[in-house]
């Protein structure tokens, strides 16, 4: 059971999420709702979905601290993920148009 009443709907649409998202096609969810409706257990649905699916689940959380800090959830997503990969692998994914990100997202440090 997933603690979430009357949201059949919704946790229908994130499992198909979820699917065509492994299939290799692009996806996205947009949740909206006032204060107190669920969208955070929404959200924590789908980690655990996206999880069950041996997908890799990058998480990050805004607050006010880091409204002065550029691209501050970028690197809350990416840096650890971009860390735990040898730096062969992790130089590989800046290649191209993607190395403008690098000063955005990568580790600072040895790889």
């Amino acid at each position: 059971m997933s603690g979430l009443f009357e949201r059949e709907r919704e946790l229908a649409e994130l499992d198909a999420l979820v699917a065509d998202a492994c299939a290799g096609n692009g996806r996205l969810a947009v949740v909206e709702a006032a204060a107190g409706l669920g969208k955070t257990r929404l959200l924590l649905a789908a980690r655990d979905r996206g999880r069950a699916a041996e997908m890799l689940v990058l998480t990050a959380r805004a607050t006010e601290l880091e409204r002065d800090f550029p691209f501050a959830l970028a690197r809350q997503l990416f840096e650890p993920a971009l860390a735990s990969l040898a730096a062969p692998a992790r130089e590989a994914l800046f290649e191209g148009a993607a190395g403008a990100a690098r000063g955005v997202v990568a580790p600072s440090g040895p790889g």
